[in-house]
C-alpha cells in the first residue's frame, strides 16, 4: 500500500483535509484547493455534507474543508495534476485499509476542547478562534 492519507473523524465518518490533498497533489500553494471545492461543491455535496471550520489565518477567514471518501476521490479528478492518478490510489488504499481492519480509524476531534466559540450549521463548522488543530 501507498503511504496512507491522513483520515480525521468529523461527524462519525472519516474524512481527509482538503489542504493535505492539495499537498499531495502537487499543488504549489495547498490553499487553492479551496478554490476548486468552492467550485464543486453542488456536485461534492451529491455525496454528503462537506463539513469545514472557518479559522483566521493571518487575519483572514479561512474555510478548511474535510472530505468523505468518495468527495476527495472527486476533487483529486477535478485538480487534474500530475500526481492525481497516484493520489487516489492512495486515497483508495487508505480508505479500504481502515474498512478492512488494516488500519486504525481517527479518533473523533475533541473540538469543544480546542475552540474558544463554536457555530454549527449543517455542512459547516464555524470556529472563531482555533487553540489547537485538529488532531488525527
Amino acid at each position: 500500500m501507498n503511504k496512507a492519507v491522513a483520515l480525521h473523524s468529523i461527524e462519525n465518518e472519516q474524512r481527509v483535509l482538503g489542504t493535505d490533498l492539495a499537498e499531495r497533489l502537487g499543488f504549489e500553494r495547498p490553499r487553492k484547493i479551496r478554490e476548486l471545492i468552492n467550485r464543486k461543491l453542488a456536485e461534492l455535496q451529491r455525496y454528503g455534507t462537506c463539513p469545514s471550520v472557518g479559522r483566521v489565518i493571518r487575519g483572514n477567514l479561512a474555510q478548511e474543508y474535510y472530505l468523505n471518501e468518495e468527495q476527495a476521490l472527486l476533487v483529486c479528478m477535478f485538480s487534474d495534476t500530475d500526481n492525481a492518478s497516484n493520489v487516489r490510489k492512495q486515497v483508495i488504499d487508505t480508505f479500504m485499509a481502515v474498512r478492512r481492519g488494516q488500519l486504525q480509524p481517527a479518533v473523533p476531534a475533541l473540538i469543544s476542547a480546542m475552540v474558544k466559540s463554536v457555530e454549527y450549521r449543517p455542512s459547516s463548522l464555524y470556529v472563531s478562534h482555533v487553540l489547537l488543530s485538529l488532531c488525527d
